[in-house]
Parts: C-alpha cells; sequence; structure tokens
C-alpha cells in the first residue's frame, strides 16, 4: 500500500508544500503548517482530494 503523510510531503521541499494542491489537502484535514503530522495519507485519497500528477508526484518521493 503506498501512503504518505502531511509532514513527510513538507520535508520534501518547497516545490509540493508551496502549492495549491497541498493548500488543499491541509484544508481538507483541517491542518496547517504548525499541525502537520504522520497520519497516513493514501494514494486513493490523494487522488480525490489532488491531481493525478501531484499525487504520483508526492507518493514516488514522500512513500513509505
Amino acid at each position: 500500500m503506498v501512503n504518505t503523510s502531511l509532514q513527510k510531503l513538507f520535508n520534501c521541499g518547497s516545490w509540493i508544500h508551496d502549492t495549491e494542491n497541498f493548500k488543499k489537502l491541509m484544508d481538507h484535514y483541517g491542518k496547517s503548517y504548525l499541525t502537520l503530522d504522520e497520519k497516513p495519507i493514501y494514494f486513493t485519497d490523494l487522488l480525490k482530494i489532488t491531481s493525478l500528477d501531484f499525487s504520483i508526484d508526492c507518493t514516488s518521493v514522500g512513500a513509505d
């Protein structure tokens, strides 16, 4: 199973966390930059909330 977390995505660098898709994820999970955590975000959720390209990029760099 491919999953990641908001904290892992944030740690990947600004090319992810400065995007509109990352903001959509934070809004969806009720998080801010101060409250990021390691709660799993599954690939299917990434697809529902963001775009296919963003989902693939996120899981290729921040996956378990």
